[in-house]
This record gives C-alpha cells, sequence and structure tokens, in this order.
C-alpha cells in the first residue's frame, strides 16, 4: 500500500484539497518538538566523546557505556513492533553506488517515518532476488519474524553498511477499554507505558536515542516525528561526522547556495549556524534585482571533502528538503508561489476550509470568509491567542521539486566553497556582517558562538552551538576544532570565513536590518570581499574585518524605523511550568494570584490531562462575549436577532440529554453511601471501590485535554464570601461549559480570595476528544457518549465528568449544589434540595414563601413560573433548581437559592408565553430548541408564532410545521440567563444570604390516576413518610405500556443523592423537634387524566387557585377548609376556588381505596428491597398506620 494512503486511512495525514498530491500531517501535541531528550553516543572511549555538560541546557549528546547502552535498548525494543508492520527502508546518502555515499537500511514501524526517509534520501526500488548475507544477518540480529522478500541493491552487496532501529514504541493492540465484558487480569495485563491516546503513536515518556559509534548502529524508540528520521541528522550528521574525522572530510549542518553576480560569474557558499539565526531566510533568498541569482544545492547538511586543487567541495548527501517552515514564505523566496504546492507534506501546519497550508509568515491564500484553523484543528484568526503553526513545524518535499534547485545539487564531487558563513543571533555586540582574519581565527570565533532564543525580544539567557553542530556532533568538541584547523595548510586553496548577524535591535527594541530580500546587500559584498583586495572597502576591528558604510549597497533599503508591526509577530504569555510536562501558556489570567492549594490542583491536573494551553475566567460580560465568539466561529452558536444578545446552541444530538449515564461515588463506607438498586429503571448513584474507580479515571483522564485548552473557572455556590457558600474550581476543556458555569454560579476572580488556604470543591471535566480531530464533528460539539463517565469522590470533595459537554457537564448545576452538598449538609445538619423557592403575594399583600419540590416534568417549574388568572395574586421566583434550607434562630426553616441564574427544560413554557418572553429575551441561551426564519426561537406546536411565509427549523436545523409529526425541540431542550437579567420575574430575596423561611413545601407528583389534585399532611412525620413513597409516572405515560411501572424517586432526590436513602430519610426526620417550627407539607398532583385520557385539571396559570387554599390552611383562616382522608387532609370544595372553571371535583379528590393499597405493596417491596432490615422504623410506623386507615376506608 502507498505510505501516504497508509498514513491518511489512519487519520494521521489530511489531504490538501487545494494543492496537488500535498498532505498535512498532525502529530500527538507531546510529539511535535525535536531533540526532547539529549542523544547518547556510545563508544569504547569516552574521551573520544567526552563532551561535558556545564548546564541542562546544553545541546551536547552524553556519552553513554556499552553496558548501561545494552540495558536501556533491552528495557525497550524487546517485541517493540508486537503486533505492528515493520519498514524495512533501503536508502543511500549521496548518489547511489558513489564511493562518497553512505548506504544504510532503516527498520521502523511507523509509515510516516518510512515516508519521511524516502522523501530525504534516496530510496532504492530494484526486482525482487535473494538477499545478501550482511543483510539478512541484520534483520536475523534484531530477531524479528519479518521475513524479506526485497532484494539489497548492489552497491551494499556485502560489505558494512549502516544500521537504524526505531520504533514509535506502541504495541498493538495499544488500547484497552474497561467494559463489563473485560475481566480484571486482561485490564492489569495492558501496560499503562502502551496506551495510546491519539492515531498518532508515541511513547514520549520513554523517548530514547543512541548512537553506537563502533556498530555503526542508530537506535531511536518512543517518538514517530524528526527524530525518528534518522537519515536527517543522526546519520547524515552525528554518525557521518565520526567517519569524517576518521577519513579526513567534514560533516557539517550547513546550507549550500550558489549565487550568481550580475558579472555572470557563480560563486558557491556554505550557510552555517544554529536554528532561528536566518540560515534558511538566506538559503531561499528572492533578490530584489533581477541582476542577482541564487539557487541551492541543499539546506540541511553540507560534506566538504578536500579536492584535488586544494579546494574545499561541498556536497548534500540528503535527496529531498525537510526544513521548519516558521519564517518561511514562498512567495518572499527564490522558490516562488507555486514552491511547496505539488508533492509536499506539511506537519503541523495549519488549514482552511479550502485545504491550504498556512502559517504565521504565509500569505500565499487568503480567501475572504474563509475559515482558518491552527495546527491543532481549532478555529484561528488573527485575534486567536498563539501561532497558527507549532513552533517546529515543517515540510518536507523532493529536490527535483524545488525550482530554484542547481543543476549540481546532485554531484558526487561537489561543488567548490569560495566562502563560508556562520549565523547568529544576538541582539546587541554582534555587527550586521564582519569577516574573519584568517582560517584560524574564523574558527575561533565559530567555535565561540552563543545566540539569543528566537522567542526573546531581549539579551537574556545565551545558548552555546558552536557552527551550529552542538545538537549533530558525535564525537568531542575538541577533537572537532582540531579537525578544522587540520585544513589549514600550505597547499590548500581554503574559502573565507564571514560572520552574519541579521537581528540587532535598537533602542526601542526594533530590528535595525530589514532582512528578507534586502539581505542580498550581504551577499553582495562578501562577493566583492571574495574577488577583492585583502582592505578593500573594510575596517580592521577587534573581532575581524567590518564594511565601511559605502561598501555595502543602502540605496532604497527598507526602512524600520516607522513600521508598524503585524498583530502575528508577538505574543504577551505567562506561563505554568510543570514538572514531567514542560511550560504551558495562560492566555488570560494572572495564576500567581491564585492560593497555593489552587496553583497545585490547576498544576497537577495540567500534567494529567496535558493542554496546549491555560484560560482562567473571570466572569465577566467580556469574557461571556468572548465564549459566544469562539461558539459562533464554530458553528456551535447562532444568533438570535429577534431577541435581544441572545443566541442559539445546537448540540450533537448523542449529547443532548441530560444526566446521560448513572453516576457512580467512591466513599470509605458502602453502607453510608450506597442505595440499592432495584430494577433497570433505579435513578440512585451506584458506589464503586476506589480502586475501580482509580481505574475507569485512569482509563479516559490522562492526556485528555491534548491539543485544547484547559479553562479554570472558579466559582461561588451562594454570594461570594457569604457564611454558607461553597467555594470551587471547575477546569474544562469546553468553552460552553464554562460559560454556563459563569451564568449559573457566581464566576468571579474574587472567589480566589474566599478559597485562600480552605477547602475548595474540585471538578474536572473533558470533553474526550484531542485535538487534533481526525474526524467530522455533528455540529461542531466534541463529546464521547459511550464513554460517559459522572462521578464523585465526597470525602475528597471531587467531581470528574468526562464525555459528555452538555448539562451533566455544568458540574456546579446538579453535582456539587445538590449531590455533593447533601454530603456536607446531613455533616452539618441542614438540607440540600432539588427544590424551587418561589414568594406568592395574596390581594391583601401578605407574602408566603413556598418550596416546591419533586421530579422533572412533575409540574414544579410550571408551578414556579406560574402567571395568575386571579387578578391580585402575584408569583415570583426565588430559585428554581435547588434549595438550600437551615434551621433559623426562631426555629423556621429558611431556604435560600445557591445559583445565581436559570439552566432550565423549556418545555413546560409552550404555553407560558409571557413569562418567557419578558424572562428570556434578553442575554439568554437557547439549547436545542428551533428557530424561525426571524431568528426567534421556538418551542411546541402553540409557541410558534409569525407569518405564514415564516419558515421553521427544528432543534437539528430541518424544515418543520405543525403537520410534521416531530417535535420541534429537543425533548431536554434548555435555556440559560442569569437572574440579573430576569428582573420581571425574580424575586428581590434571591441573594439572600440567610434565606426566606418556608410556610409550606410542597412536593409534585405525576400521577395519571389515584393521586388528589392535592391533599396535606397530617404531621411534619407523616409528611416526609409520604414525600418517600413517590412515585411517578413517565413524562410520555400517554404513549407508554400500559404495564410500565411507575418511577421510584422520593422527594424528587433519587437522581441528586449523594449518600444512602435511609439516612437522608431520618436526616429529615431529625428536624421534628420541639423548638422548631416547620412549615405544613403538601402533596400536589397535577396530571390527574379522565376517561378519555384528557387532563382534569387546566393548569398553568389556573394553579394559582392552589396555593390559595394552601394559603388558607397556613394562615388559619378557616378551621373547615379540609377534609381528613387515609392519606391526608384534601380541600372542601366550598372551600376551594373552582369560580370560572369547569372540573369534575370528584374526579380531583378521589382516592382509590384499592389503588393505594397496591401502591403501599409495591413502594414497601422496593424499601424492603433496596433497605431491608435498615428500614427507619419511623417509616415502618407509617406503613402500618397508612394501612390502617386504608383498611377503615
Amino acid at each position: 500500500m502507498d505510505l501516504t494512503k497508509k498514513i491518511t486511512q489512519n487519520r494521521v495525514a489530511r489531504t490538501l484539497e487545494a494543492l496537488s498530491d500535498c498532505y498535512l500531517i498532525t502529530t500527538d501535541p507531546r510529539d511535535a518538538s525535536t531533540m526532547a531528550r539529549h542523544p547518547v553516543v556510545c563508544t569504547k572511549n569516552r574521551e573520544r566523546v567526552g563532551i561535558r555538560h556545564r548546564d541542562a541546557n546544553s545541546k551536547f549528546a552524553k556519552w553513554i557505556s556499552q553496558f548501561t547502552l545494552g540495558l536501556e535498548l533491552d528495557e525497550r525494543f524487546p517485541a517493540a513492533m508486537n503486533g505492528r508492520v515493520m519498514y524495512v527502508v533501503p536508502f543511500s546518502l549521496g548518489p547511489i553506488g558513489s564511493m562518497n555515499s553512505l548506504n544504510c537500511i532503516q527498520l521502523t514501524d511507523s509509515a510516516y517515518v518510512a515516508l519521511m526517509t524516502s522523501v530525504c534520501a534516496r530510496y532504492c526500488r530494484r526486482n525482487p532476488s535473494v538477499t545478501t548475507s550482511s543483510f539478512s544477518h541484520f534483520v536475523f540480529f534484531i530477531r524479528t519474524l519479518f521475513r524479506v522478500s526485497a532484494s539489497v541493491w548492489d552497491s551494499i552487496g556485502n560489505k558494512q553498511f549502516i544500521r537504524c532501529i526505531h520504533s514509535v514504541g506502541i504495541r498493538r493492540p495499544a488500547y484497552c477499554r474497561l467494559t463489563n465484558n473485560v475481566s480484571l487480569l486482561q485490564l492489569l495485563a495492558v501496560s499503562a507505558s502502551y496506551i495510546n491516546f491519539s492515531m498518532w503513536p508515541c511513547a514520549p515518556d520513554r523517548r530514547f536515542l543512541a548512537l553506537h559509534a563502533n556498530n555503526r548502529e542508530v537506535w531511536s524508540y518512543g517518538t514517530g516525528s524528526e527524530d525518528a528520521i534518522l537519515c536527517k541528522n543522526e546519520v547524515a550528521l552525528r554518525l557521518a561526522s565520526i567517519t569524517a574525522k576518521q577519513e579526513g572530510w567534514l560533516a557539517e549542518r550547513m546550507a549550500i547556495i550558489a549565487v550568481t553576480a550580475p558579472d555572470k560569474v557563480e560563486h558557491f557558499i556554505g550557510l552555517a549556524g544554529p536554528d532561528g539565526c536566518g540560515k534558511s531566510c538566506l538559503t531561499f533568498l528572492q533578490t530584489t534585482t533581477p541582476e542577482w541569482k541564487i539557487k541551492v544545492i541543499g539546506n540541511e547538511v553540507a560534506w566538504i571533502r578536500l579536492g584535488d586543487d586544494g579546494r574545499l567541495y561541498a556536497s548534500s548527501p540528503l535527496n529531498g528538503f525537510f526544513f521548519h517552515i516558521n519564517g518561511f514564505n514562498p512567495t518572499k523566496s527564490s522558490m516562488g508561489k507555486e514552491f511547496l504546492s505539488k508533492d509536499a507534506i506539511f506537519t503541523n501546519v495549519g488549514y482552511t476550509s479550502q485545504g491550504y497550508p498556512c502559517w504565521s509568515s504565509c500569505d500565499m491564500h487568503s480567501v475572504p470568509g474563509e475559515v482558518t484553523y491552527d495546527w491543532r484543528g481549532e478555529p484561528w484568526n488573527n485575534n486567536s491567542e498563539g501561532t497558527i503553526e507549532h513552533p517546529q513545524a515543517s515540510v518536507a518535499i523532493r529536490c527535483n521539486k524545488c525550482p530554484a534547485l542547481h543543476s549540481q545539487w546532485e554531484s558526487d564531487k561537489g561543488v567548490a566553497l569560495s566562502a563560508i558563513i556562520f549565523c547568529t543571533r544576538r541582539h546587541t555586540g554582534i555587527p550586521l556582517v564582519f569577516e574573519a582574519l584568517t582560517w584560524k581565527q574564523g574558527v575561533f570565533q565559530a567555535a565561540t558562538i552563543r545566540t539569543d532564543s528566537p522567542k526573546s525580544a531581549q539579551e537574556g539567557e545565551l545558548t552555546f552551538d558552536p557552527m551550529g553542530m552542538a545538537a549533530f556532533l558525535g564525537y568531542s568538541f575538541g577533537d572537532y576544532l582540531k579537525h578544522w584547523l587540520s585544513f589549514d595548510k600550505p597547499k590548500t586553496k581554503l574559502p573565507k570565513l564571514f560572520f552574519v548577524n541579521l537581528f540587532q535591535r535598537g533602542s526601542n527594541n526594533e530590528y535595525l536590518w530589514p532582512g528578507f530580500r534586502d539581505n542580498i546587500r550581504i551577499l553582495a559584498w562578501i562577493i566583492r570581499r571574495i574577488t577583492s583586495g585583502p582592505e578593500d572597502g573594510v575596517v580592521k576591528s577587534y573581532v575581524g574585518l567590518v564594511p565601511k558604510e559605502e561598501s555595502i549597497n543602502l540605496t532604497d533599503a527598507n526602512g524600520i524605523s516607522q513600521r508598524h508591526m503585524d498583530p502575528k509577530e508577538y505574543r504577551i504569555a505567562t506561563k505554568i511550568y510543570v514538572h514531567g510536562y514542560g511550560a504551558i501558556p495562560v492566555i488570560k489570567g494572572d495564576p500567581k494570584i491564585l492560593p497555593i492549594k489552587a496553583q497545585m490542583f490547576v498544576a497537577e491536573k495540567a500534567r494529567l490531562l496535558r493542554p496546549r494551553a491555560i484560560y482562567i475566567c473571570d466572569g465577566s460580560s467580556l469574557e461571556r462575549d468572548y465564549m459566544l465568539r469562539i461558539l459562533k466561529q464554530r458553528g456551535v452558536a447562532q444568533e438570535l436577532p429577534a431577541l435581544t444578545n441572545c443566541c442559539l446552541i445546537s448540540t450533537d444530538p448523542r449529547d443532548a440529554s441530560a444526566i446521560p449515564i448513572d453516576p457512580i461515588i467512591t466513599s470509605e463506607s458502602r453502607e453510608q453511601t450506597e442505595t440499592r438498586q432495584f430494577g433497570s429503571k433505579s435513578l440512585f448513584a451506584k458506589w464503586t471501590s476506589s480502586f475501580i474507580m482509580d481505574v475507569e479515571l485512569d482509563e479516559r483522564f490522562p492526556a485528555a485535554m491534548a491539543g485544547r485548552t484547559m479553562y479554570v473557572v472558579p466559582f461561588s455556590l451562594g454570594p461570594i464570601g457569604g457564611r454558607h457558600s461553597i467555594n470551587g474550581i471547575q477546569l474544562t476543556d469546553s468553552n460552553y461549559v464554562a460559560l454556563m458555569t459563569s451564568i449559573c454560579t457566581r464566576v468571579s476572580a474574587a472567589v480566589w480570595d474566599c478559597i485562600e488556604d480552605k477547602r475548595f470543591v474540585r471538578c474536572i471535566h473533558s470533553v474526550g476528544v484531542q485535538r487534533p480531530i481526525t474526524y467530522k464533528l455533528i455540529n461542531n460539539w466534541p463529546c464521547v457518549p459511550e464513554l460517559a463517565l459522572l462521578a464523585m469522590l465526597p470525602e475528597k470533595q471531587e467531581v470528574w465528568s468526562y464525555g459528555t459537554a452538555s448539562e451533566s457537564a455544568v458540574l456546579c448545576k446538579n453535582e456539587v449544589s445538590l449531590r455533593l452538598a447533601s454530603v456536607i449538609a446531613k455533616k452539618e445538619g441542614w438540607l440540600a434540595e432539588h427544590m424551587a423557592i418561589i414568594a406568592v403575594t395574596a390581594p391583601d399583600k401578605a407574602e408566603y414563601f413556598f418550596g416546591i419540590a419533586g421530579s422533572s416534568a412533575s409540574g414544579k417549574t410550571s408551578m414556579a413560573f406560574l402567571q395568575p388568572t386571579i387578578p391580585g395574586w402575584k408569583v415570583e421566583v426565588i430559585g428554581e433548581q435547588v434549595a438550600w434550607i437551615r434551621v433559623g434562630a426562631d426555629g423556621r426553616l429558611y431556604a435560600s437559592n445557591p445559583h445565581s441564574g436559570f439552566f432550565l427544560h423549556i418545555s413546560a413554557f409552550s404555553q407560558t408565553k409571557a413569562v418567557a418572553s419578558k424572562g428570556f429575551a434578553k442575554n439568554a441561551i437557547y439549547v436545542n430548541v428551533g428557530r424561525t426564519s426571524q431568528g426567534k426561537p421556538c418551542w411546541g406546536s402553540s409557541n410558534v408564532q409569525g407569518s405564514s411565509s415564516e419558515l421553521v427549523n427544528d432543534w437539528r436545523g430541518d424544515p418543520w410545521n405543525t403537520n410534521s409529526g416531530r417535535p420541534i425541540e429537543h425533548v431536554n431542550a434548555a435555556v440559560a440567563v442569569r437572574y440579573e437579567d430576569c428582573s420581571t420575574t425574580i424575586h428581590s430575596q434571591w441573594e439572600s444570604v440567610k434565606g426566606v423561611p418556608l410556610s409550606a413545601i410542597i412536593f409534585c407528583s405525576r400521577r395519571s390516576w389515584g393521586i388528589p389534585l392535592i391533599f396535606e399532611a397530617f404531621s411534619w412525620q407523616h409528611g416526609v413518610f409520604q414525600a418517600s413513597t413517590v412515585r411517578t409516572d413517565p413524562a410520555d405515560f400517554a404513549h407508554a405500556e400500559a404495564c410500565e411501572e411507575p418511577i421510584f424517586d422520593p422527594m424528587g432526590m433519587a437522581r441528586f443523592l449523594g449518600y444512602c436513602l435511609r439516612d437522608y430519610i431520618e436526616h429529615w426526620l431529625s428536624f421534628n423537634k420541639p423548638t422548631n417550627n416547620l412549615p405544613k407539607i403538601f402533596f400536589v398532583n397535577l396530571f390527574l387524566r379522565g376517561c378519555n385520557n384528557e387532563f382534569e385539571w387546566p393548569g398553568f396559570g389556573d394553579n394559582i387557585r392552589i396555593f390559595e387554599w394552601i394559603i388558607q390552611r397556613v394562615a388559619e383562616k378557616t378551621k373547615d377548609s379540609a377534609l381528613s382522608t387515609a392519606i391526608g387532609l384534601i380541600p372542601q370544595q366550598e372551600a376551594f376556588n373552582l369560580q370560572g372553571l369547569n372540573v369534575k371535583w370528584k374526579e380531583l379528590t378521589t382516592i382509590p381505596k384499592i389503588f393505594w393499597q397496591n401502591e403501599v405493596k409495591a413502594v414497601r417491596k422496593i424499601y424492603d428491597t433496596i433497605l431491608g432490615a435498615n428500614i427507619p422504623k419511623v417509616l415502618v410506623e407509617e406503613f402500618k398506620q397508612l394501612e390502617k386507615r386504608l383498611s377503615r376506608a
């Protein structure tokens, strides 16, 4: 199979449709850099390598003993290619068959490495024949089962050849997913070292690069990037430098160019120097005047030999170009615009939606409206943080594809060098150009080269890199200098040595030299020095001969004093350095203001999750606008022009539901945590051991944020600084989740002051999709629902979420404010409940506060947002989702809302359009609802308004009308908006620290028959008992199976309870003390159906009549307003306001004896299953009392 097809099928490569046979390779971000670890060299004599490392930044290779090398290799290579294909790549450095060439064989298990080797070196193909003995011995030596059928070409024969062995270090199968069918032994058999987190196999933590000089072997392990292409540097430079020393020639990291002057005389020049010093800029220079021409012979490696005439001849052993692309612009080089447009392989650059590659210095293509993506696959524009390409992005292309290639590029003899230029990068002190006085002085100057970092704008720590060879030298530096000096002999005609520094800066930190095309002026001066007298146009200085001002042509030079800087040319960055991972840029926020424990939390999880950048949120309106802008650029969000600053989010349909998975909890005591499961529809969280929890987390979270931004979201549940508030930090790689967290809770930098060194809740979330993404996302919404996980560790106050980016990932909403808070509340003596809090103002202006609890779709939201149909009544919301309830000093229960915004399912508002239009018409975010052509959100058939010509699309974006036969919104469609933007519906006490005193607690149920419209509990104890037995019909009960069992959901808390049901009920009962003035408890069922399956009660605005009767009971205005029954107190018909209604009162208040007897049996069976003998005694007694009352009824 063709190698380009192979890597494309593996989703490592992307076809660049706009170019001809070009591909974009995207690597694992951990494997995108070269020379991540020091290479080692093994020789018999340490002094032959013997380079002392003065600091950790030294580039020189380290010496290693043969014994230690054997240990290192034996630790990695046995069975390293297990399950993989071994590619056998025969190649020649230099023309095939030449006496000056080096013949090699590389073994690799990476199609990418095999492909790049064939680009860089001369890759031989011959007809099949019998292999030679030396090749067969080599293959046998590395103990592989691969049987070679290709021939070994005649140039190798039985001679010695260089052996290159490479493995990415990932065996197949490389990934084990935990399922119910995987045994523990199978799980433990998978080594963590071999877990593959992307389609790019690598093991960077075990990376190893070694040269065995005596055996002429090169070994590479753990990487699949540039370091694994051993022909490029390790053989052509490091090993070749040893051979060159022995045979009397030079192997140098040097470009070779041919400069033709206006007099048509051609001069060959070698260009050496460290990375980032302008070598490539000079190599591919496009001249400003047509009289000067530059051709390229080689851009990376030069082998230099002494000719018969005493001159130095340089040749390029490579067959292609493989160079870092940063700073390279084809349109400003000698290559022209068409270079890299055919048969090129790009690595880690950005790309456009039309299939063009792009990087910071490239302006080849610019199409209005074209979407651009960075090298990780994220949408990118000029205002984005960071560069569009990786700092070591590269391109590979064969030499014969280069339009500026010199005809002598494949010459065996090479070309005679007229000059050698050493490039450096210093901001001050080193002149633009100078000439060495002699060969010896020039070698000395080249041996002292130190450079500034390309990222540094000011003089800082310098890197010592003599001749630009520090990272590629295979023997001792002292012998290397002596070898250079040995060429200075009387009969030799050595080239002149020059030094160039293009990066001097002025007092305002501006570059003093324009560079790029104007660099031809430097080469013109150097050529004049080659052909002129010794003192012509120069001034002698301490370092050498510097040009006189008039000797360099400065006519029409591009001055840069007034040059404006492009936004891409600078970046102000703060970084977090994590041991074992490196520096992570902080693209917003200052990590130094974080408390120490918060810093440690962020750093330790960054090392685990490995994000590309960190964004510290502050919850500001500017941040909200930024998040929405990113979501709109990605196509996830779209504007709703009919409303004020509102938008519509469309998710992946697989990730549109709330709580799509069963939560798991790990704690020290299973008995105190777990409520036993009963049936397939149990809503309670499952307990799991710490060992299994670790396995589940370790299967998902290592490197889960690779290529993504990690958002650090500090939040407070409750007023910031409040004595009852819970502070937390959520880490997420979803800007949607970060945005929703800032709506639901108080996100602010002030939270850091409240955390200080106190404990805080730790929330860790990842969508589970690493970048670059090699497959198409639905609605550009990243998720992996098949691996979704929701876990809580209450003792550590940690919550983990994986695989989803929907409501379940907004951990502050339910997981912290309910599940974890319920555990904290149990310990501290208060309640955390799934409960709305509302204020009802009667016509006499008396205000009453109610808590409304119940399962989802049981009418809780409808009652909280009702618009009264009876004049004089007013209903306002304090909270819709969560209530934290504490006993006040006066013995009453006070309820507060820890949230700061709504995030609620919107289906309840299909007919209460007044509330929706007023409360959710400004700064609201709609999720998975329909949309009209005029930019209005719509859900439910009664909500669709407008002219007949107005087009409507459903939540999936498909055309919709009332005859479509499907709902316009998703069943869990939602809306999110901050309370401060809902002034018409929110109560002024919503942010009260103390809370509001509850007059009554209402538990809602959804049953089609049997449960009356409303009844009151006899006592607190009886009310807790009744609430603990609540069962509800499914929301789609009208279309469900007749035999389908109701869902057991006591207090509406089954989904959110963080400890066992027995302790939870006893905790509720513990509030029944003589000193407490407890609210009355009521039960409401709005979903009674008649014989024709129609609803018996009108609901919505008429629900105010229920509150009117409850207030009568609470205020004790009438003594005869209720009738005692077996289950509680139901309203007297004359005491209940039915004016203007046409309802069947008897059906609304009937208590069927058989129904209730069956209900008691069913609930008792559930309790016997989940609690057994541990059922609270109070419940046992209440069951008995209820059975007695039913028997007497």
